[in-house]
C-alpha cells in the first residue's frame, strides 16, 4: 500500500496567498468606494454652494432694485417739497439715506444708495445746435474751452491748439453731414477715422454714452480716466440732458445746476479771470453746522451770496437750479458677494396729472 503524502505547508501557503489577494481586492475597493464618496461629497458640498451663492445673488438683485425704487421714491418726495434741486436736499445727503434705508427690513447684507444731480454736469450734446449740429451753441463752446483747457494745460504732449482741436472733432462726431464739413483746421470726420489702424466712421449724431467720446480725435484715455495728480474729464460730463419737451427735433439746452455742480464744473462755468471764485460758491453751498447747512439754497441766484460774487455775472444760458436727469446706484453686499444696480432717471410731470414720476432711460445691473 502506497500513501502520498503533501508536502508540509503547502496547502497552508496556497491560503494565505489567498488570502492576500482577497485583503488587496477588498482594500482597493474600499479604497475606491472612498474616493467616490469623497467626490460625492466635494460635489454634493459644491452644488449647496453654489445653490445658496445662487440665492444670495438672486435676493442681492431684488435688493438693489429695491434700493433704486427707494432712490426714485425719495426725488418724487423731493419735488414736492422743494422748488429748486442742491446738495442741500434728503436725496444728496448720505445721513439722510442711511437713515431711510435703516426703515426698510433688508433680508441680508450691507446695501448703500447713491443719487447724482446729472443736471450738475456738462451735457456733451449741448456742444451744438439742433437739429442737424452744423453750428456750435456758442454758450457751450466757451464753457467746453474754459473746461478743458486747464487741464489739457497739464499734459506736455498736447500744443496750445489741443483744447480747440478736440471740441472741434466733438462738434464733427456730433454734426450730420461728414467729410466735406470738417470744422476748423483740426476737425475731424469720416476719412480721418478710415485712416486708424482700426476704422470707423464717424457717428454724425448725438453721443449716447460718455465712453464714446474716448472715438474722438484727441480724447485718449489718459485724458478722459486722468490719473492720480491730474482729474479725469469723463466725471464732469453727461450725455443726458435733452429737453423732455421737444423730442422732434431733440433739443439739449445745457443748463447746468450749480446747486449740485462739482468743483470743476463750476470753475468752467465761471467768466475767464474769476475761477478761484468757484471754491468760494462751493464752500458756501456745502457749509454747515453739524446736521445744519448755514446758507439755505432758496433763491435760483443764491451763489451771489458767496463771499466775493456779489458781482459775478454768469451766463444764464447755461444755468438753471432746477434738475430733472438723476443716476441712482445701489450696492447690495453679503460677505464676498455684490449686486449693483444703477439706472439714469428723468424726473418728470406724469401724464393727465400735476404729479411727478421718474421714468427709468438707461438700466445696468453688475
Amino acid at each position: 500500500m502506497k500513501f502520498f503524502l503533501h508536502k508540509p505547508g503547502h496547502k497552508g501557503k496556497e491560503q494565505k496567498n489567498q488570502s492576500g489577494v482577497a485583503l488587496l481586492m477588498t482594500l482597493a475597493v474600499v479604497a475606491l468606494l472612498v474616493a467616490v464618496t469623497v467626490e460625492l461629497h466635494h460635489r454634493v458640498r459644491a452644488s449647496v454652494f453654489s445653490t445658496e451663492a445662487t440665492r444670495t445673488r438672486r435676493q442681492l438683485d431684488w435688493t438693489a432694485q429695491s434700493g433704486i425704487a427707494l432712490g426714485m421714491a425719495m426725488l418724487v418726495h423731493d419735488k414736492k417739497i422743494n422748488t429748486l434741486d442742491s446738495t442741500q436736499d434728503d436725496w444728496a445727503n448720505q445721513d439722510k439715506i442711511k437713515e431711510m434705508l435703516a426703515d426698510f427690513d433688508f433680508p441680508q447684507g450691507k446695501v448703500e444708495l447713491e443719487i447724482k444731480d446729472l443736471t450738475g454736469l456738462i451735457q456733451v450734446n449741448a456742444l451744438v445746435k439742433s437739429p442737424n449740429g452744423q453750428q456750435f451753441n456758442t454758450a457751450q463752446n466757451e464753457l467746453w474751452d474754459r473746461f478743458l483747457r486747464p487741464i489739457a494745460s497739464l499734459y506736455e504732449e498736447l500744443d496750445v491748439n489741443a483744447t480747440t482741436d478736440i471740441i472741434n472733432s466733438m462738434k464733427d462726431w456730433i454734426d450730420s453731414q461728414d467729410d466735406d464739413a470738417i470744422t476748423g483746421l483740426n476737425g475731424a470726420e469720416t476719412d480721418y477715422y478710415q485712416g486708424l489702424d482700426t476704422p470707423y466712421n464717424a457717428k454724425n449724431n448725438y453721443f449716447n454714452s460718455v465712453s464714446e467720446l474716448l472715438r474722438v480725435k484727441g480724447i485718449t484715455p489718459e485724458l478722459f480716466y486722468g490719473s492720480e495728480e491730474i482729474p479725469g474729464i469723463w466725471e464732469s460730463i453727461t450725455v443726458y440732458g435733452a429737453d423732455p419737451a421737444k423730442k422732434n427735433p431733440v433739443e439739449y439746452p445745457g443748463k447746468i445746476n450749480m446747486g449740485t455742480a462739482p468743483l470743476g464744473v463750476l470753475r468752467a462755468m465761471m467768466p475767464v479771470g474769476s475761477e478761484d471764485l468757484a471754491e468760494s460758491i462751493l464752500e458756501y453751498r456745502e457749509d454747515r453746522e453739524e446736521d445744519y447747512f448755514i446758507n439755505p439754497i432758496t433763491e435760483a441766484n443764491w451763489y451771489l451770496n458767496a463771499p466775493g460774487c456779489a458781482d459775478l455775472k454768469i451766463d444764464q444760458g447755461i444755468l438753471t437750479s432746477i434738475s430733472d436727469y438723476f443716476e441712482i446706484t445701489c450696492t447690495a453686499t453679503f460677505q464676498e458677494i455684490k449686486k449693483v444696480a444703477k439706472v439714469v432717471v428723468l424726473r418728470n410731470k406724469a401724464k393727465n396729472s400735476q404729479d411727478h414720476t421718474c421714468e427709468i432711460l438707461a438700466w445696468h445691473s453688475l
